[in-house]
């Protein structure tokens, strides 16, 4: 039998948990935005988005390729560009020491190229799958 915490971890959804985010009256999406993300870095794009919220951008796409939060964005004005920048690569350097499984902190991990980060744990119970792009399939 799984556990709570399995459930979730399996049933989580990027999409609705982005839907339910504030995201203010200034952050534009692009129209064919659909984020991608697992559940151990959802409290990642919460802050990003809580931080982004302010300045007025578009954003094309959040995902986990290539092992990192990855966050594309349109710049709408010059203004804040410094800002928006430092906020996202905050997010992008968290997602590379939090498991992308659980969300806990990483000690050590394994991960490798386009191989999203887990902890020992999640990776010696094979929660989360491979962590590649096989396991969209």
């Amino acid at each position: 039998m799984q556990s709570d915490s399995t459930n979730q971890i399996q049933s989580f959804d990027s999409v609705s948990h982005f839907k339910s985010l504030d995201l203010g009256k200034k952050l534009i999406l692009n129209q064919y935005f659909e984020p991608e993300y697992g559940y151990g870095w959802k409290i990642i794009v919460e802050n990003l988005i809580k931080n982004l919220t302010p300045f007025k951008f578009q954003l094309d796409s959040i995902d986990d390729s290539f092992g990192i939060l990855n966050v594309q964005f349109t710049l709408l004005t010059q203004s804040h560009e410094i800002a928006i920048l430092r906020e996202i690569h905050k997010s992008l350097t968290d997602s590379r020491s939090t498991c992308a499984t659980c969300g806990d902190l990483l000690s050590k991990y394994h991960a490798s190229i386009g191989r999203l980060p887990k902890c020992n744990n999640c990776f010696k119970k094979g929660v989360g799958g491979t962590g590649t792009w096989l396991d969209k399939y």
